[in-house]
């Protein structure tokens, strides 16, 4: 009888660990929002792979907002809508970039987004780069070119990395952009491995992400029912 307690008692706190557990949050930022873009289509791509994954995804439609190129002198005037855009990345877990490369860099409209989004609202006791700070990314790139945008990732990828995102390693760069898609894939069975490699690794650690704390209460009730339990890697 008292096994059996013990047993149903065990399984209730499982049962409460594994509530805590959540799908993670990914917002996805476009470096373009010229109609017909390609790196907006890989964008969408990568974002309906990770929601057919059990992601929770919402787009920062940037043509949608009228960002002012940023300045301090801007910054004291106030910005209606930018609180909703803060929101949406302090909720998310990940962040996906997608972008042309302008002049072997990335675009003026995402250098202007990402200014504003480091910030702290005015008025509050939130730290710089908060809103990216601790969360996985992804930068991933179009081009007709041969390279695919490469040199534009690197910038984004150093950028991100300085802000304090956890940027994965697998970027993407898809080169001769104008041919590559065939409906929601790519032509070329490498450049289809290596975006679907990608997405799997970036979910994996946005998953990690958004249940750290759950795992921590689950591994400490694990602990108190049936000691020092040591997990294989």
């Amino acid at each position: 009888r008292g096994g059996g307690r013990g047993r149903a008692g065990r399984g209730s706190s499982m049962a409460a660990a594994r509530a805590l557990f959540r799908a993670p949050r990914v917002v996805c930022i476009p470096g373009s929002v010229r109609p017909g873009s390609v790196n907006q289509r890989l964008l969408d791509i990568a974002g309906r792979r990770l929601a057919d994954r059990g992601c929770e995804v919402r787009r920062m439609d940037l043509d949608k907002f009228d960002l002012p190129l940023f300045s301090e002198e801007r910054e004291k005037k106030g910005v209606s809508f930018l609180p909703e855009l803060k929101d949406m990345m302090d909720q998310a877990d990940g962040i996906v970039v997608a972008s042309p490369e302008y002049n072997g860099s990335m675009t003026p409209l995402l250098v202007n987004a990402i200014s504003w989004l480091s910030r702290p609202l005015p008025g509050s006791d939130e730290p710089m780069y908060a809103s990216f700070r601790g969360k996985v990314g992804l930068v991933i790139s179009a081009s007709p070119g041969g390279l695919g945008g490469l040199r534009g990732v690197s910038h984004t990828r150093d950028l991100l990395v300085n802000l304090g995102t956890k940027v994965i390693p697998e970027s993407v760069s898809i080169g001769g952009a104008f041919k590559a898609f065939d409906g929601d894939r790519l032509v070329i069975p490498a450049q289809e491995q290596l975006l679907e490699d990608s997405v799997q690794r970036f979910f994996e650690e946005a998953r990690n992400t958004a249940n750290q704390e759950a795992v921590c209460h689950l591994r400490h009730k694990l602990a108190a029912e049936y000691g020092e339990i040591e997990f294989a890697r």
